[in-house]
């Protein structure tokens, strides 16, 4: 099974994560994260940019790290 795995990130902090089977729609949503400005941390609310990070994950494939 293939996925893809979103984590939007600030410093050590990821403010959201979501998993897609569908790496078309996983690319459109991250295009949606890149655009918001405000986030909402707990009680706080993070006004910025934020790191998008993506991974490919393929639960077929083995590591041997």
């Amino acid at each position: 099974m293939q996925y893809t795995l979103i984590h939007v990130c600030v410093g050590d902090h990821v403010l959201d994560h979501e998993a897609f089977f569908n790496k078309k729609e996983a690319m459109v949503r991250v295009q949606e994260l890149s655009r918001e400005k405000v986030w909402r941390l707990g009680d706080a609310v993070y006004f910025g940019d934020v790191y998008i990070k993506m991974f490919d994950l393929d639960t077929h494939v083995t590591s041997e790290a």
